[in-house]
């Protein structure tokens, strides 16, 4: 029996991974700083791509940046309480984290003196200044996904397969805890025809994945990748008009903002 080759990590994770261990064990200010120079330009990439789409993506960006470097301090001052296991996949969340806290601002003008976290929503204990902010968006979206479960079934199509919020898509309700993304596959209730209806229009892949696919799970799993949908796509699906598809998600918006404080929009 052959001995099995161990994994290899691409190779850009394994230099962020030398860079950080190397990181840690500098005892020498100087040499921190040129490591955390080192560091911050390997990720800067990732981090231009994820808030790419923001209002002010060069201001997020320098956002993410400065939140990492005060983690990675952190964590080299206390690693056994400030742990960073993937360094990658950390700048990745930070940097979600700070495109949907731009997002928040703008739908609650009093954000800024709530302190939200400089860290992303994780599960265990969190400190008192994280919490009021985590809470606003969490008590929000319950009452987004709470509307949601009481739209039609046309307003539920329209508004959730072309819901966006910061580049966010539904997994916003997924990442908040408020809804899996099988339940909300479940709401949605999405026949075999129109899936079948979707497939030639995203593209030869998505048709070559969609014919190996048996569970309706499989299927929503997969269309989620592709997601929002544009009004064009979601009128193919449905066999109606592009206009029909705008009047329902309108209809849904206005449903919706019942169930929403004054001052607070529909996104």
């Amino acid at each position: 029996m052959s001995k099995q080759e161990p994994v290899q990590q691409p190779e850009p994770v394994r230099q962020i991974d030398q860079l950080l261990r190397s990181f840690l064990q500098a005892v020498d200010e100087a040499e921190d700083e040129a490591l955390l120079a080192r560091i911050i330009e390997h990720i800067t990439p990732t981090i231009k791509k994820i808030v790419s789409r923001s209002r002010h993506p060069d201001d997020a960006c320098q956002e993410t940046i400065r939140q990492v470097l005060k983690s990675l301090r952190d964590f080299k001052a206390d690693p056994d309480n400030k742990t960073i296991h993937n360094l990658p996949h950390y700048v990745a969340v930070v940097a979600s984290h700070v495109r949907i806290i731009s997002w928040c601002k703008e739908q609650w003008q009093n954000l800024d003196e709530i302190q939200l976290s400089e860290l992303p929503p994780a599960p265990g204990p969190r400190q008192d200044k994280e919490v009021e902010g985590q809470q606003l968006i969490e008590r929000y979206l319950k009452r987004l996904w709470k509307g949601i479960e009481e739209l039609t079934w046309r307003q539920r199509i329209a508004y959730l397969l072309n819901f966006r919020v910061a580049d966010y898509g539904v997994e916003l309700f997924r990442d908040y805890g408020i809804a899996t993304m099988r339940q909300i596959g479940a709401l949605l209730q999405l026949s075999d025809e129109h899936f079948a209806r979707l497939w030639p229009e995203l593209g030869e892949e998505a048709i070559c994945y969609a014919e190996r696919l048996r569970s309706y799970d499989e299927k929503f799993a997969l269309l989620s990748k592709h997601l929002p949908l544009n009004d064009n796509l979601i009128a193919k699906m449905l066999g109606t008009e592009r206009q029909n598809v705008i009047t329902h998600r309108h209809n849904a918006r206005e449903n919706l903002s019942q169930n929403l404080d004054p001052g607070e929009k529909v996104v």
